[in-house]
C-alpha cells in the first residue's frame, strides 16, 4: 500500500494548491493593533460553528452571481445617471463623474462564507483581501425570497439620504442609509457573497441569511460618497466608459483566487481546507471516497499483496494513473464548490 499512500498525499497537496490559491496567513492583516483579521480571530478554520442551528449553505450558482452583479450595476448605473432614486429631500440625485462597475471576487465571497458559518447577524470587526485591501460589508437576514428583492431592500435605502451627504460621508444611527451608500460606493469595483439557511442563537425559527463583502471598502467616514459630474467624466486610468452601463467606469475581472488557510491553522486536523457549499466536506475526504473506488478496480490488489516485481511495476505505473485521474474527478466535481 505504500504506492496508494504516496498517490493519496501527492493528490491531496496537489488539490490543495491548484484549487486553493496563495498560501495566506490572515494574521498578517489586522485592522489595528488590537483587532485581528477575521478568519485570524478563527484560527484560520471556517467550519459551521457549534452555535448554528439546523444550518445549510445555500451555494450562489453562476447564474445567481451574475444576478448579484447584474443587479449592483444596473442599480448604480442609474444613480450614476441622476434617474435612480429620490432622496430625502425629494431631489434626484446628482449624476456620478465616477463609478465603477462591479465585477465578481472569489476571495470576497470566501470570506462571507467563513463568516456565514458563524451565524451571527452583525458585522465581524476586521475585513482585508490578502492584497491589503479593506473589505465593506452588507448583511441581512430575511425570509425566502429572491437575490433581487433583498439587493433592493439594500438600495431602497436612498429614500433615506440627504443629497448633501454625497460629498461627504457621515456615519449616523438614526436614519439607516449604509446598506445604500456600501451599494453605490464610487470606487467599490468587486463583489462577493454567501448565503446561508439557520436559526440564529434565541430564535426558534429559520432564515436566510445573505452576506455581501465589497472592495474596495466604502462608507469611510469623511470621505465623498462619489464625486459629481457627467457620467465618466473622471473615470481613474485604465478605464473608460461602459458599453452597456452608461454611467460605468469599466472594471477588469478579478485576479483573486480563493486562499488556502490550514497550514496556519490552530488545529490543522479539523481544519476543512475549502469550504465546501455542500455542507464542508474537505477534499481529503472526497480524494479518500474516490481513491478507494478506484483503488478496488485493480484485481491483482483485491488479493491484498504484490507477488513479484512484475507486480511491483505494474503497481507503480497504476499509482501514476491514480494520481491524474483521481486529482482531475476531484477537481472537476468540486471547481466551483470548494472555498
Amino acid at each position: 500500500m505504500f504506492w496508494t499512500f504516496i498517490a493519496v498525499t501527492v493528490c491531496y497537496y496537489t488539490l490543495n494548491l491548484s484549487l486553493g490559491g496563495p498560501i495566506v496567513n490572515y494574521c498578517q492583516f489586522p485592522c489595528s493593533k488590537k483587532v485581528q483579521h477575521t478568519i485570524c480571530e478563527l484560527k484560520h478554520n471556517c467550519e459551521v460553528s457549534s452555535r448554528c442551528k439546523r444550518f445549510t449553505n445555500l451555494p450562489l450558482t453562476e447564474q445567481e452571481k451574475q444576478e448579484v452583479i447584474d443587479t449592483h450595476n444596473t442599480l448604480r448605473n442609474r444613480i450614476a445617471l441622476g434617474i435612480g432614486c429620490r432622496s430625502i429631500d425629494g431631489k434626484l440625485y446628482p449624476k456620478a463623474a465616477a463609478m465603477r462597475e462591479l465585477v465578481w471576487d472569489d476571495e470576497l465571497e470566501f470570506q462571507a462564507q467563513c463568516w456565514a458559518n458563524q451565524c451571527l447577524l452583525q458585522h465581524d470587526r476586521c475585513r482585508r483581501k490578502y492584497d491589503g485591501q479593506y473589505i465593506g460589508q452588507n448583511l441581512a437576514w430575511t425570509a425566502e425570497e429572491s437575490l433581487t428583492t433583498t439587493l433592493h431592500r439594500f438600495f431602497d435605502e436612498c429614500v433615506n439620504l440627504s443629497v448633501a451627504r454625497i460629498n461627504r460621508y457621515i456615519y449616523n444611527k438614526k436614519f439607516k442609509t449604509g446598506h445604500f451608500t456600501q451599494f453605490i460606493w464610487w470606487n467599490t469595483s468587486q463583489i462577493g457573497c454567501a448565503r446561508a439557511h439557520y436559526v440564529r442563537p434565541n430564535h426558534t425559527y429559520t432564515r436566510v441569511f445573505l452576506g455581501c463583502n465589497y472592495a474596495h471598502q466604502g462608507n469611510i467616514v469623511g470621505l465623498e460618497i462619489y464625486p459629481r459630474g457627467e457620467p465618466c467624466s473622471q473615470c481613474p486610468v485604465g478605464t473608460k466608459c461602459h458599453k452597456k452601463y452608461r454611467g460605468l467606469c469599466t472594471t477588469k475581472p478579478s485576479t483573486s483566487d480563493v486562499p488556502y488557510i490550514c497550514r496556519f491553522a490552530a488545529n490543522k486536523s479539523r481544519c476543512v481546507p475549502y469550504l465546501s457549499l455542500r455542507g464542508g466536506v474537505s477534499l481529503l475526504d472526497e480524494t479518500a471516497v474516490v481513491g478507494e473506488r478506484h483503488l478496488h478496480e485493480l484485481p491483482f490488489l483485491k488479493a491484498g499483496k504484490v507477488k513479484n516485481a512484475w507486480e511491483e511495476t505494474l503497481y507503480f505505473l497504476w499509482s501514476i494513473y491514480f494520481i491524474f485521474t483521481v486529482c482531475k474527478e476531484v477537481k472537476i466535481n468540486n471547481r466551483y464548490q470548494y472555498y
